[in-house]
């Protein structure tokens, strides 16, 4: 049983296993978290699966573990590590097998205050208007020609079809396109069986949630990301096991 006092403690937000911790360990485990987190994390499998991906052959320096860090399948949610290609193991299935997944927060111009008497009402019309849970569809289905832009285009298809911004590129990693993808590679059966799953959040821990900045810690930065104390932000998590290009379409003003 791993417990605080297994940890070495590097700073406030960074916690180290050592690589003595366990004979067949490689390298050390660190993990970002406060000491408050660290103890909630403490209570599942999570770094147990951490350690275990310090062992593996051709990791290089550290098996990492991000603040968000829980229980996954083989490596933990979170769990972050780099593999030499020469002598390194590929594992595609580390995380689990749900490996589409995306995070996106979007940022309003409203105060908590503004929306406090009506959390109940919004909280009900996000339910009916956000199709979740397993094999459920949402209004947009796609034919395979228009499907096959959407894998090739990302979200640039996305503003073309005004579900996104052109702004909203300049916070997505690499504008929102894979450059070198090929819908022509994807098979016929996965596109089937994603026609309909633009718009919806999928089933397991995908949620879409009304959230407070409660705290700033960094003007500048997030000033450049368009935040401000009191906010009202909106996270949405989705992913897809089968084709994998969920985005739900929101417009926060």
């Amino acid at each position: 049983m791993i417990n605080l006092n297994d940890f070495k403690k590097l700073s406030d937000y960074l916690w180290e296993i050592p690589q003595s911790f366990r004979d067949d360990m490689r390298v050390p485990a660190r993990i970002y978290a406060t000491q408050a987190m660290l103890q909630h994390i403490l209570s599942e499998r999570a770094i147990e699966q951490l350690i275990n991906i310090a062992t593996l052959p051709g990791i290089y320096k550290y098996a990492l573990a991000m603040p968000d860090i829980h229980q996954g399948y083989g490596f933990p949610i979170g769990g972050v590590a780099a593999i030499d290609a020469d002598d390194g193991i590929i594992s595609p299935g580390g995380v689990g097998y749900d490996i589409n997944c995306g995070v996106r927060l979007l940022a309003s111009q409203h105060k908590f205050l503004e929306i406090k008497d009506k959390l109940e009402k919004l909280s009900n019309q996000i339910q009916r208007d956000v199709p979740s849970g397993v094999g459920r569809g949402g209004q947009l289905v796609l034919k395979t020609k228009e499907l096959d832009k959407v894998l090739n285009q990302g979200m640039q298809w996305a503003v073309e079809n005004g579900y996104a911004l052109p702004e909203d590129l300049n916070f997505v990693e690499e504008h929102g396109c894979f450059k070198v993808a090929d819908a022509n590679i994807v098979s016929e059966k996965a596109k089937k069986r994603g026609s309909d799953q633009l718009g919806t959040l999928g089933a397991g821990n995908h949620f879409l949630e009304i959230q407070q900045v409660t705290e700033v810690y960094d003007e500048k930065a997030a000033l450049a990301f368009g935040l401000f104390q009191d906010q009202i932000t909106v996270m949405i998590h989705t992913g897809s096991l089968d084709l994998g290009i969920k985005f739900v379409p929101i417009t926060c003003s």
